[in-house]
């Protein structure tokens, strides 16, 4: 199994990730999530909350 050093996701990555559209970020997640059992992100400014809801409109997604 592949390992991953434990990381903090900026928003553009959990972007990525919700919208489930690039194959090689998201078997990096994959891993991130089966060894780390959840994603570490900082809290979401104003802005980068504005930054998720407009970049993801089209995909719904349960906060993780």
């Amino acid at each position: 199994m592949n390992k991953v050093d434990k990381s903090l996701l900026d928003t553009d990555i959990l972007s990525e990730i919700i919208k489930r559209a690039n194959p090689r970020i998201i078997a990096k997640a994959d891993i991130y999530l089966n060894q780390f059992e959840k994603y570490t992100i900082s809290a979401i400014t104003k802005e980068g909350n504005r930054e998720l809801l407009t970049g993801n409109k089209k995909h719904s997604f349960a906060p993780v």
